[in-house]
């Protein structure tokens, strides 16, 4: 009996994630109030090179709960006290297919330097969901860059400049 009701309850899951068909001239997909909640992970690492000798990457996590509704977003990365010349920026979309609730990556590759510093960070963001069956948790991560230099510490005056998420993911605005 606890076998059926499980597989019972894997049925209906799935089916949640699927959108209902209204009959008629102009047939929509219509999602019944159970939206995909999206959440970005921070991440902090050593500014590298690794051992390779390429330049760190920094790889951001977003987790998917609640219902499997398609859609998608668009990201961002935002300098804080790291700057474009620590790391490379990126922006772009992540979609997500119906019943798809695997976690997606967002990968900002970290430029290595010999200066020692204060630790530095920067911030993702992810914005602009496709579909009202999206919701964020978390939409903003912070990227720390742990320095592993040594000598005198630098002490720049350091800007802040924010990007924001354009209407063109593939587009960077400061």
């Amino acid at each position: 009996m606890l076998k059926k009701l499980r597989r019972l309850a894997v049925l209906i899951t799935a089916a949640a994630a699927l959108p209902l068909a209204v009959p008629g001239p102009s047939a929509q997909a219509v999602f019944p109030p159970c939206p995909r909640y999206l959440s970005i992970a921070d991440y902090r690492a050593n500014e590298g090179p690794d051992v390779s000798g390429a330049a760190a990457i920094f790889t951001f996590t977003i987790t998917s709960t609640g219902c499997g509704y398609p859609g998608g977003v668009d990201y961002s990365t935002i300098e804080g006290t790291a700057t474009w010349g620590d790391f490379t920026p990126t922006g772009g979309s992540i979609s997500f297919a119906a019943g798809d609730m695997s976690p997606r990556t967002i990968a900002v590759a970290v430029s290595p330097d010999s200066t020692r510093e204060r630790d530095e960070d920067f911030t993702v963001k992810i914005c602009h969901p496709t579909s009202g069956g999206i919701q964020f948790t978390r939409a903003v991560a912070q990227g720390t860059i742990i320095n592993d230099d040594v000598g005198e510490l630098k002490e720049p005056g350091w800007p802040h400049i924010e990007l924001k998420c354009s209407e063109n993911p593939s587009t960077i605005v400061r």
